[in-house]
């Protein structure tokens, strides 16, 4: 995994491995079987800033993959400093 912070904790780009992706999708008790990216078989690149997700890399990515897998995805490798730019990540109260 590999991830770019931009400056003021403004934005990141979120960089996973094909490895990564298969694991991630094969984890004991939280498990996607039907994951599409684990099985294209492709890295994901990410991109959000203070307006939400505006980039996704590969572009044939973000025609296939449901929005429920690449948000469990992303919210599962999100350190707490960005969390808070990542729509789908629950707020603390």
């Amino acid at each position: 995994m590999q991830i770019e912070i931009l400056s003021n904790n403004m934005g990141y780009q979120l960089r996973l491995e094909a490895k990564e992706l298969k694991k991630w999708a094969n984890r004991p008790n939280a498990q996607w079987p039907c994951s599409v990216l684990a099985n294209f078989g492709l890295e994901l690149c990410v991109s959000v800033d203070k307006n939400g997700l505006y980039d996704v890399w590969p572009d044939i990515l973000m025609e296939r993959v449901p929005s429920d897998e690449l948000c469990a995805c992303v919210n599962d490798h999100l350190p707490k400093v960005v969390r808070h730019l990542w729509p789908c990540w629950e707020k603390q109260q």
